[in-house]
């Protein structure tokens, strides 16, 4: 199903995927999809050259349209063309461009309004230009400028419709397009909102502004217009009528420069922007006012109580706009199910084992991440306390935000985003891309907390002291001093008469010192709660610990109030502003969450140990008998001293968050676990988990560290046995080939060791000769261990057909090669083992590319990458991706070769690896090399340099210097840089195997015959 987004910055998606296309290309496919309109009509092909190759004779333009015909024939969307000798026609399932051509173009439903205003998220193919073709520039602006025209008539509706509803100032933001434009009428109705809005200074700017650009034109204002201007003259001077304000809905104060620079900057560079600042210090009110200003995002809420929990916050996120997600391509949408059930009623999926979470990982996380990008609609994106956002949320952020053109904004605090590794590295990645800004937000000033004051207080003047005490208590933190002020006004210390405010120290000569302000919030906060009633504190205790969001129902037995009484005291909190209703939840099942996180801190941190352990007692009752998550119920297990419970419910919740691939929450579940009390053989069990799990993430040291841990837990007869085969694989893994073989020779002669074990024992024992280049013993290995395997453990005896199969591609016994690979694939496909079928791709193409068939190669190592990407495997991705780097560079296609060795370099930010990383720097400077780029190759070719003798990768360090030498001399450097680098190399050569060293000191003899003088110096040296 093909998709156009052509409105703003176009993308193009085939079944849910992002395609990249060049300008000709893309302009190719919009033309075909705008002209052909909805019942997708064919086009002559004339018709097409006329427009896309307008300056050239037709002979060439038919001969262009044939070769960008044939290059999308080439790609995934060759099923969407429809291709005559005469025509060409595109099957496009979904345009943003003609679903907003043909929308009614004044809808009487406001939600119908809305939705068409966020359709139009830019000016069509935003940014998209063919500076030589000047008749598809005119119809690009003609159809520009009437789809643009549509969307100004709407804004113009959008802003009735808001006046009609009371909120003017949405009304004066929806003109502002139309007033950019020279509109007059709106410019006249902006001003007819200003005066009510009390701001005839501003009313009189609009006016100033309309009579500046039409005189530009040498135009004047309508005479109605200038009336107006007179009738606003006569008005008296008003202050700006403040918007509604209280305590509990407190105005933005003194963040209207910054919030106007946040959005400039969003509107010009794009990218996150990550506001930080300490707690209370207004970052998600900014944030709140930034989203407002910019219309329909998405919002993703991070929650300290559930970061250990799973995609938490993008699934709260989909769910609230789960009815966008229906249109979703079926492939994802069932996708995006595995986490929202309720999306595909009736679609079971089966749980995936601890030692099988690598299957699917890829293609589930792109999933969400395609319905987020789907949902946000190019949207703002809103991402609040990112800093308790959970890993695997976190990497479908770094999925979701890969595309060019978005544009997000971040709360977090600076403290826990640094504690928070995964997320450190995603903004890492994101600062190499340049996509992402981060701004500390600063405390008010005394300025901004007095304006505060007089704008709560309605007030015009005074204040001054009590602002400058209020703020040296508060540092300038908005909800420390609002909830500082709060406690005054609660204990009388300020009084509010006829709507001004009023302490006992009016005196303009009075000091402030004996005005008894809190040190702290959490002072503020209990001093508050002391006005409440006992059940509604009692209320609040144990929702504290509940965490930010709760049911009314979790709180049962956890207090000794009956329902009715729970109900009187969950209306208290809400009135006192402790509490408000979770606008992601449903009027059915409210959840509820504290007005800030400082409010829930400040109660728990004033329950006693006893009472906290018997508040989290009741609730882990509560849950368990609603079934909740596990990972929530063992909290409360825990905080209940209830060990054995709270280890059983880690496990499950490892279990769960391993059947979605979430590898770290995995990890964090089963450490929580072995904190508390296992036997024995149950934490034998869970190190063997842990030592899966870090496999998977190719994590050496802690799988070490892992299985260490289980050999000192092992008692059941077998496990020694068992750990043994995990350390063979480690061993073979970390290079200790001579390790491997010692520990398989011993295993060997175990008598108890079953077929399957041997099995194993034997590829591993195989795989460390052919590593050493010990061939003919690894074939007898994998041919011993193979004869053993039962005929139904097809997993094993692929892996050993493909051992053996790669043995044979480096002996040259292609032939052998290849039937032993086809037997692995046949295993691979049987057991659905997509790991392995990605392995025996790999093979395959080697194999195939040393027969000289290029073609079959590439073949073989773009389904290795496809197969690894959907799983995945990290591993076996970024080997596909070096081999198939390798092979378009040794054809000569640099383009490929080129894509290829930068999805490895984007791997290599995901999992590091030294030799990987060295291999493709050597390739990308090849090709840098081969474009004449020769300062460029050898600025890459110091990088993969660096990193090879940082990690004593020798051999690489040796051959990189040769290349370098090559370059210095093309470039004409001077003898004494060639010389220096000669001697560098000829010192690593005593590290490097002597084939190898040969090969070096030949390479070098014949460049020096190049370079006279480096010659004559290097004997020279030689005699001394």
């Amino acid at each position: 199903m093909l998709e156009l987004k052509l409105l703003g910055n176009p993308e193009v998606r085939l079944e849910g995927v992002v395609l990249s296309l060049p300008p000709k290309r893309l302009a190719l496919l919009a033309y075909l999809a705008l002209e052909g309109g909805p019942q997708c009509q064919p086009l002559r092909r004339s018709v097409l050259c006329s427009v896309l190759w307008s300056e050239q004779d037709a002979e060439s333009a038919r001969r262009n349209l044939r070769q960008e015909l044939h290059r999308l024939k080439a790609t995934p969307l060759s099923a969407c063309l429809q291709l005559t000798p005469e025509t060409v026609g595109l099957t496009v399932a979904d345009c943003d461009a003609l679903r907003f051509e043909a929308a009614d173009p004044a809808p009487e439903h406001p939600d119908v309004l809305s939705d068409l205003l966020a359709l139009y998220s830019g000016p069509l193919l935003h940014e998209l230009e063919l500076p030589q073709e000047g008749a598809f520039d005119e119809w690009l602006q003609e159809r520009r400028e009437r789809l643009h025209g549509r969307w100004l008539e709407l804004r113009r509706q959008w802003a009735a419709h808001l006046e009609t509803a009371g909120d003017l100032w949405g009304a004066v933001e929806a003109l502002e397009p139309l007033r950019e434009m020279g509109d007059e009428s709106a410019a006249v109705r902006t001003m007819h909102l200003q005066a009510r809005l009390g701001q005839r200074e501003v009313a009189l700017h609009t006016f100033a502004r309309l009579e500046q650009g039409l005189h530009d034109l040498g135009l004047t204002p309508a005479p109605e217009t200038l009336a107006l201007r007179e009738r606003l003259r006569g008005l008296p001077s008003l202050q700006p009528a403040p918007r509604r304000a209280s305590l509990h809905h407190p105005p933005l104060i003194g963040r209207d420069a910054l919030i106007a620079e946040l959005e400039e900057h969003l509107l010009k560079q794009g990218g996150l922007l990550l506001l930080e600042g300490e707690p209370g210090s207004g970052k998600t009110a900014l944030a709140s006012a930034l989203a407002q200003r910019w219309g329909p995002g998405l919002r993703l809420q991070g929650r300290e109580e559930t970061q250990a929990t799973p995609f938490l916050p993008v699934s709260e996120a989909l769910r609230g706009v789960l009815p966008q997600l229906s249109d979703l391509p079926p492939a994802w949408r069932r996708e995006v199910a595995r986490l929202l059930p309720e999306l595909e009623s009736g679609n079971e999926h089966g749980s995936t084992a601890l030692s099988e979470q690598g299957e699917g990982r890829a293609r589930f996380l792109e999933g969400l991440s395609v319905a987020l990008r789907h949902a946000l609609g190019g949207g703002l994106l809103w991402l609040d306390d990112l800093q308790w956002f959970d890993p695997s949320s976190l990497e479908v952020l770094g999925l979701a935000l890969r595309p060019e053109n978005w544009r997000a904004i971040a709360t977090a605090r600076p403290l826990e985003r640094r504690q928070n590794a995964p997320l450190e590295q995603l903004l890492s990645a994101l600062e190499r891309r340049r996509a992402v800004s981060f701004r500390e937000l600063p405390p008010l000033t005394e300025t901004d907390l007095l304006r505060l004051i007089r704008v709560l207080s309605s007030s015009v003047s005074g204040g001054v002291r009590f602002a400058r005490r209020l703020h040296a208590a508060t540092h300038g933190n908005p909800l420390f001093a609002l909830e500082t002020l709060k406690t005054l006004l609660d204990s009388g210390e300020l009084r509010e008469q006829d709507g001004v405010w009023h302490t006992e120290f009016d005196a303009a000569t009075q000091d402030y010192h004996e005005l008894p302000l809190p040190v702290s919030v959490r002072s503020a906060v209990l001093s508050r709660l002391g006005q409440l009633s006992e059940g509604t504190q009692q209320l609040l205790a144990s929702a504290a610990l509940l965490g930010d969001a709760f049911e009314l129902p979790e709180l049962e037995g956890s207090t000794p109030l009956s329902e009715w009484a729970q109900l009187d005291a969950l209306e208290q909190a809400l009135g006192a502003g402790f509490l408000r209703v979770d606008p992601a939840s449903s009027q059915a099942a409210p959840r509820y969450q504290f007005s800030h996180h400082l409010v829930q801190r400040a109660l728990t941190s004033n329950l006693s140990a006893e009472r906290r352990r018997w508040l989290h007692r009741q609730l882990a009752a509560t849950l368990a008998r609603l079934e909740a998550r596990p990972a929530r119920l063992a909290v409360h297990l825990e905080g209940a001293g209830q060990r054995q419970q709270a280890a059983q419910m880690r496990l499950r919740a490892a279990q769960e968050a391993a059947d979605v691939y979430a590898h770290l929450e995995t990890l964090e579940h089963l450490d929580a676990a072995l904190r508390l009390e296992l036997d024995a053989p149950t934490t034998f069990e869970v190190q063997l988990q842990r030592a899966g799990v870090y496999s998977m993430l190719d994590d050496k040291p802690a799988w070490e560290a892992a299985l260490e841990a289980a050999r000192a837990c092992a008692q059941q007869p077998g496990d020694l046995l068992r750990l043994e085969l995990r350390f063979c694989e480690l061993e073979f893994h970390l290079g200790r080939y001579p390790a491997v073989l010692e520990r398989v020779n011993a295993l060997w002669e175990q008598p108890d060791l079953t077929p399957e074990q041997r099995g194993w024992a034997g590829l591993w024992a195989g795989n460390a000769n052919s590593r050493t280049a010990r061939l003919t013993e690894a074939v007898d290995w994998y041919r011993r261990a193979l004869d053993g395997v039962p005929e139904h453990e097809l997993i094993l005896r692929g892996r050993l057909l493909n051992a053996w199969a790669y043995a044979l591609y480096v002996l040259g016994e292609l032939d052998d090669g290849k039937e032993k690979v086809q037997e692995a694939m046949e295993c691979f496909v049987a057991a659905n083992y997509r790991k392995g079928q990605a392995m025996a791709h790999n093979t395959a193409g080697a194999l195939a590319e040393k027969a000289d068939d290029d073609e079959e190669a590439v073949s073989h190592y773009q389904q290795s990458y496809d197969c690894s990407q959907e799983i995945g495997d990290l591993q076996n991705q970024r080997l596909a991706l070096s081999n198939l780097g390798g092979t378009y560079l040794k054809a000569l296609q640099l383009e490929k070769a080129l894509t290829a060795i930068n999805s490895g370099l984007e791997l290599i930010e995901i999992l590091p690896d030294p030799y990987s990383e060295c291999l493709f720097y050597e390739d990308l400077a090849e090709i840098y090399k081969l474009r004449n780029q020769y300062n460029r190759s050898l600025s890459t070719l110091d990088k993969g340099l660096q990193i090879a003798d940082l990690y004593e990768l020798n051999d690489w360090s040796a051959q990189g210097r040769v290349n370098k030498v090559r370059l210095l001399i093309i470039l004409e450097r001077n003898d004494d840089e060639v010389n220096a680098v000669i001697c560098e190399t000829r010192a690593i050569l005593s590290l490097v195997p002597d084939k190898l060293k040969n090969e070096i000191e030949q390479e070098l003899k014949t460049l020096l015959l190049t370079r006279p003088d480096v010659s004559t110096l290097e004997s020279s040296e030689a005699a001394q």
